[in-house]
C-alpha cells in the first residue's frame, strides 16, 4: 500500500518509448541531474505526470537518485509512435525545473494559530479527495500538538535536519515515516 520509494539512475539512463501513466506519477530529485522533456531538472526538481498523461522523454545525466511516487494502482503503458498528439482532455505533465522553490510557501494556520516558520509548498493536489505531496519545512524548536489523525495515508521522508514523531525515535537525513489513514499518531512530535 505504500506509494513511493527511493530510485537511483546510473549516469546514462535513457527512457524514451512513449509511455502514458494510468494514475499519477511523480518524479522529485534528490540529488544528481536528469532531464524532463526539454528541462533539466537538479537537486529539488519536481515532475508530476497526472492519471492519462504521457511521461516526457527522461533521462540522467548524471547518477540521480529520486523519490518515485506512484498511485498504487499505476501502470506504464505504452503508446504508439504514430498516435496523434494528446488533445485538449488529455492532461500534460508538468515539470518544476528551477526546484520546487518557485512554488509559493503557505505558513500553515491550526487552530486559529499562525505557525510562523513553518513553509508548506504544495506540489500536487488531488482534488477528488484532499491527499497531497508537499515540502515541507519545520523549525527548530517545533513542539507538536498532541495526537491526531486524518483520513489518508501519510508518507515522509525527511530531507534535512532532524524531527521526532514521538520520544521514543529520532529521524534523520533520508529517514521514512508511514503513518497509515485514520491511525492516531503525534504523541510529542518535535524538532
Amino acid at each position: 500500500r505504500l506509494r513511493s520509494g527511493l530510485v537511483d539512475l546510473p549516469a546514462g539512463w535513457r527512457c524514451e518509448a512513449p509511455l502514458r501513466a494510468t494514475g499519477v506519477l511523480q518524479i522529485f530529485v534528490l540529488s544528481g541531474e536528469m532531464e524532463a522533456g526539454a528541462q533539466t531538472l537538479g537537486r529539488h526538481g519536481y515532475v508530476v505526470v497526472p492519471r492519462g498523461a504521457r511521461l516526457p522523454r527522461l533521462a540522467s545525466r548524471a547518477a540521480t537518485r529520486l523519490v518515485l511516487i506512484l498511485d498504487a494502482d499505476t501502470r506504464l503503458e505504452p503508446v504508439a509512435a504514430t498516435t496523434p498528439a494528446d488533445g485538449p482532455d488529455v492532461p500534460a505533465a508538468r515539470v518544476i525545473a528551477d526546484a520546487i522553490r518557485v512554488i509559493e510557501p503557505i505558513v500553515p494556520v491550526i487552530a486559529g494559530r499562525r505557525l510562523d516558520g513553518f513553509e508548506r509548498r504544495v506540489l500536487w493536489l488531488d482534488e477528488s479527495n484532499g491527499a497531497d505531496t508537499r515540502l515541507l519545512r519545520i523549525p527548530a524548536g517545533f513542539e507538536g500538538g498532541g495526537p491526531g489523525w486524518h483520513p489518508v495515508e501519510e508518507e515522509i521522508l525527511l530531507l534535512e535536519g532532524d524531527v521526532a514523531p514521538d520520544d521514543t525515535r529520532l529521524l534523520q537525513p533520508g529517514d521514512y515515516l508511514w503513518n497509515p489513514a485514520r491511525s492516531v499518531h503525534g504523541f510529542h512530535e518535535h524538532s
